[in-house]
């Protein structure tokens, strides 16, 4: 077995662990958004540091961010190097199968700090042998959105206004007979589903939402913003 190649390691300024930390962000919402058959990693080459710092559907192989380097990694971290040296994306993607049969993908992104310098990589690895049925549930629309249910197209002001009012009232009712959701964030819910299906990207929908719900707008805006934030 070849000596882990201790090259990768370099000096962290705070710029460079805050640049780190972004990548953790960026590694769980991708996680969130890409499903169950994506495990995600963030890696970084400080000196003195945590090497995984973050780690997204890590059950899929069974890591935890407390577990050494693992010999597929320096192999990785030597691509990006080299790629890195000769002017080339920072970018390494292999097949790979593990000890226990299971399949996957990989795909390693070098994260450059400051002075140029490789101080970590984010690490894409699909899994080939999670079911195709898990991979869809993914991007599957959920069963309270309904494409059809607010008509756009219309001339009458009048019209236009009560087809909203419609699709809060619809939404409401949904929410509030599901003795699943807490009643102190049942409004909540109401602002999530009515967000994620776009009502509020049409004009004076937050306003029809407050008369509806006889709530504030900054109530709505308020839960609006916790939404993004999440």
């Amino acid at each position: 077995m070849r000596k882990p190649n201790r090259k990768i390691h370099v000096s962290l300024t705070q710029a460079d662990r805050m640049l780190l930390d972004s990548y953790c962000s960026l590694a769980t919402c991708l996680g969130s958004y890409l499903g169950v058959a994506y495990e995600i990693v963030v890696h970084s080459f400080g000196e003195g540091e945590k090497f995984t710092l973050e780690i997204v559907n890590g059950t899929l192989s069974g890591r935890t961010a407390d577990d050494k380097i693992p010999e597929t990694a320096f192999t990785a971290i030597e691509q990006l190097q080299i790629r890195q040296k000769h002017g080339d994306p920072i970018i390494s993607s292999n097949f790979g199968v593990r000890p226990d049969g299971k399949k996957y993908k990989s795909a390693s992104i070098g994260i450059v700090g400051s002075e140029g310098k490789l101080i970590g990589m984010i690490c894409f690895n699909y899994w080939l042998d999670v079911p195709f049925a898990e991979v869809i549930k993914s991007f599957a629309l959920p069963t309270y959105l309904d494409a059809a249910a607010l008509p756009l197209q219309m001339s009458d002001s009048g019209r236009y206004d009560t087809a909203i009012k419609q699709e809060i009232l619809k939404v409401k009712d949904a929410v509030m007979n599901d003795p699943e959701i807490p009643a102190k964030f049942k409004r909540k819910e109401i602002v999530r589903r009515l967000n994620d299906a776009g009502v509020f990207k049409v004009k004076n929908a937050i306003q029809i939402c407050a008369d509806t719900l006889d709530i504030t707008i900054a109530t709505i805006y308020m839960h609006i913003r916790n939404l993004d934030s999440n």
